[in-house]
């Protein structure tokens, strides 16, 4: 009994220590690994520029009420992100729309009904993902006159 369970208890010792030493070196982070890993802020979100550049130009948050021609990207924001939907998930609608806008597609029918339908424009759906990205993970600017509504 005793020779039986010495047999057992150098087995399981020898199965651990070789199970540990399986791991291979390419399964951990290099210090080059993490140096490429960028945080983003708010500020400094590739998205951030995009969105000034491409988006605001019909959506900006500082467009007075009465001379709007689309709605501010806030409201757009608010009408594609709900506490169900995953970042993924927010960004495919997004470019969904954005990739070839139709009346179907908007969820913003009050906006479509108001402004029209957004006219198609060529866009890069890397960008677009980008955009998407930063209005998911950051507040975005939003007019005074829509805080007061």
């Amino acid at each position: 009994m005793k020779l039986t369970l010495s047999y057992i208890s150098i087995f399981l010792l020898v199965a651990t220590l070789t199970s540990c030493n399986n791991s291979k070196k390419s399964d951990y982070a290099t210090q080059n690994d993490i140096e490429k890993q960028t945080i983003y802020t708010a500020s400094n979100h590739p998205g951030k520029k995009l969105l000034e550049n491409q988006c605001y130009l019909c959506h900006n948050p500082n467009a007075n009420i009465e001379g709007r021609i689309a709605p501010p990207m806030v409201a757009v924001k608010s009408h594609y992100l709900n506490d169900d939907i995953s970042q993924k998930e927010f960004a495919d609608a997004i470019w969904n729309f954005v990739e070839k806008p139709t009346e179907k597609k908007s969820k913003m029918r009050g906006a479509v009904r108001r402004f029209n339908l957004m006219p198609y424009q060529v866009f890069k759906e890397e960008d677009i993902r980008l955009i998407a990205d930063y209005m998911y993970e950051f507040k975005i600017d939003e007019p005074e006159w829509l805080k007061n509504i």
